[in-house]
């Protein structure tokens, strides 16, 4: 069974996201040191079959987070994920491997973006960053967080990707969900109808050329989900790490809600099941659920 472990090395950012999930962030200036890092890693000594997941905050904005990543990189062979805003990354510190995966999330064009994030400056560096990315063979994500505007506006992932010449590893599609922060400043919720209908038609569009995967979204969303036919991976054990937790052993918890008008519905217990886990569903010559 695999294990994940999950650093929040930071909780400073360089955006300030209408929606961010993590309620520490920007308010808590706490960071786990070098030295410490390298003695949690040297700990568990991951494996082949394991996964480290750099997540902040933004995490290259850590005064040692490329000598955390190029530490693991060297003296570990195993999976490295970088979830990162992409403003501020300096790809050269960074020594390119084949299991090293950058994660980057895309609010929709220019102006929308740049309004999502509150920073005038971040989409242009967030599209260089990955364009270099692109260029010098870099694993990279593209996390589109489909909110009420690209929905009303139909922005098309597809030409989207053809207009910067990107070509990602992965494409993730998730919904901004409501958090406490999203209520805070009045963002617009996602109409369920619009989602779904929206989802579906990239869907078809993407699949033929991507990976897809989606998180966040209950399998009723998608048309041609055949859950029968699904394999049910193991649940990844998931230790939790920050400036205070060390090696927390503990669920995943994500927002795909389950509720009343979930319980006839024949994927409530798959959706349970993700929701608490590092778990989603993808596509790649059909479905299946794999690591998150």
């Amino acid at each position: 069974m695999p294990n994940i472990y999950y650093f929040n090395i930071n909780y400073y950012c360089n955006n300030d996201c209408v929606f961010c999930f993590s309620s520490s962030t920007g308010n808590n200036s706490h960071q786990i040191s070098l030295e410490d890092f390298m003695q949690r890693i040297n700990f568990v000594r991951p494996t082949m079959d394991d996964k480290v997941v750099f997540n902040g905050g933004e995490p290259s904005i850590h005064p040692e987070f490329y000598l955390m990543v190029n530490y693991v990189n060297e003296n570990y062979n195993t999976n490295v994920v970088v979830y990162t805003n992409g403003v501020f990354l300096d790809l050269i510190r960074i020594k390119k491997k084949d299991n090293l995966m950058f994660i980057v999330p895309i609010h929709g064009e220019q102006e929308l973006h740049n309004c999502i994030t509150r920073n005038n400056e971040s989409f242009s560096s967030t599209i260089k960053n990955l364009q270099k990315m692109q260029k010098n063979g870099i694993n990279y994500t593209i996390k589109f967080i489909v909110n009420s505007v690209m929905i009303d506006d139909n922005f098309k992932i597809n030409m989207f990707l053809d207009k910067y010449n990107l070509s990602p590893n992965e494409i993730v599609i998730a919904r901004l969900n409501e958090t406490k922060k999203s209520k805070a400043n009045q963002v617009a919720s996602i109409d369920a109808v619009a989602f779904i209908n929206y989802l579906n038609f990239y869907d078809r569009i993407l699949r033929e050329n991507y990976v897809l995967k989606y998180l966040d979204i209950p399998f009723c969303y998608i048309n041609d989900v055949n859950i029968e036919s699904l394999e049910i991976l193991n649940i990844p054990q998931f230790y939790f790490n920050d400036y205070h937790y060390k090696m927390l052993y503990r669920s995943y918890y994500k927002q795909i809600k389950i509720g009343e008008s979930c319980e006839d519905c024949e994927c409530s217990g798959l959706c349970s099941m993700l929701s608490s886990s590092y778990l989603t569903l993808s596509y790649r010559d059909g479905w299946r659920i794999v690591i998150e």
